[in-house]
């Protein structure tokens, strides 16, 4: 899953498709790019329909629940510690970037994740 349809996710939508991913959730400030989303712009668009093979819909609680891979290049604050439990306890964590920020925290993701993986 792709958090963020900026600039940067539609470039990496379109580098994992042609790389033979088989199928990208994108969700951007609405939820998760489906053909039924509200004012898609052109590349928006494109994404919504050649993504979600799945047909999934909601927020970004929906879209990580299953996810493989969780790609980020949203803006702050956006990936809670519960997200990244389910990440961590059902998929494992491949690849975090730009959306995770824990606030006033000092060990660090790695540490972080031990602790979750912990109470969980």
């Amino acid at each position: 899953m792709i958090l963020g349809v900026g600039a940067a996710g539609v470039a990496i939508t379109k580098i994992l498709l042609a790389a033979g991913i088989g199928d990208v959730v994108a969700v951007d400030h609405q939820g998760i790019l489906t053909a039924a989303s509200p004012d898609l712009d052109e590349e928006r668009a494109w994404i919504a329909s050649h993504t979600n093979l799945e047909g999934r819909t909601g927020g970004l609680d929906e879209a990580v629940d299953g996810a493989d891979v969780f790609i980020g290049v949203s803006g702050p604050n956006l990936l809670r510690e519960e997200h990244l439990a389910l990440l961590l306890l059902h998929r494992g964590i491949r690849f975090i970037e730009g959306s995770l920020r824990l606030k006033n925290h000092r060990f660090g993701l790695l540490q972080r994740c031990l602790e979750i993986l912990r109470i969980h």
